[in-house]
C-alpha cells in the first residue's frame, strides 16, 4: 500500500527550478489520499449491504480473506465466507464475489512488495 512515509527515491533539491522534494511530497500524500478514499469507499458500500448489528463479525472475515498469508488461503477463505453467508447477505456476497480477484491480486508478487501494493 502507498504510504506518506516511504522514501522518496531520486529526489533532487534544485535551486530556481520547478521541481525537488516538495512536490514530490506533494503528489505522494495526493495518492496515499486517493487511495484511502477509495479504500473507505469500498467498506463503506459492503457495510451498506450488511445490517449494523453483523458488521464487526462480517469485517472481520472479510479482513481475514483480504489479509491471509498467501492466495490459496485468502481464495479459501472467500469460498467458505461465499458459502456462509450467500443465503443470508445475498448483495455484500455478490459484491465480495465480483471483487475477489482484484482485491487479491496482489498476492502473485513477492511477499516483500505486498505492503506497498496493497
Amino acid at each position: 500500500m502507498l504510504t506518506p512515509f516511504e522514501p522518496i527515491e531520486d529526489v533532487n533539491i534544485p535551486r530556481g527550478r520547478k521541481g525537488g522534494f516538495v512536490p514530490k511530497v506533494i503528489d505522494r500524500l495526493k495518492a496515499f489520499k486517493k487511495k484511502i478514499a477509495k479504500i473507505l469507499v469500498e467498506m463503506s458500500n459492503l457495510r451498506a449491504k450488511c445490517p449494523r448489528s453483523e458488521w464487526p463479525l462480517i469485517k472481520a472475515k472479510i479482513h481475514k480473506i483480504y489479509f491471509a498469508l498467501n492466495e490459496r488461503d485468502a481464495r479459501e477463505n472467500g469460498r467458505a465466507f461465499i458459502k456462509k453467508y450467500k443465503n443470508i447477505f445475498p448483495r455484500l456476497v455478490d459484491c465480495i464475489k465480483k471483487d475477489l480477484d482484484n482485491c487479491i491480486a496482489y498476492m502473485k508478487h513477492p511477499f516483500r512488495r505486498w505492503r506497498h501494493i496493497r
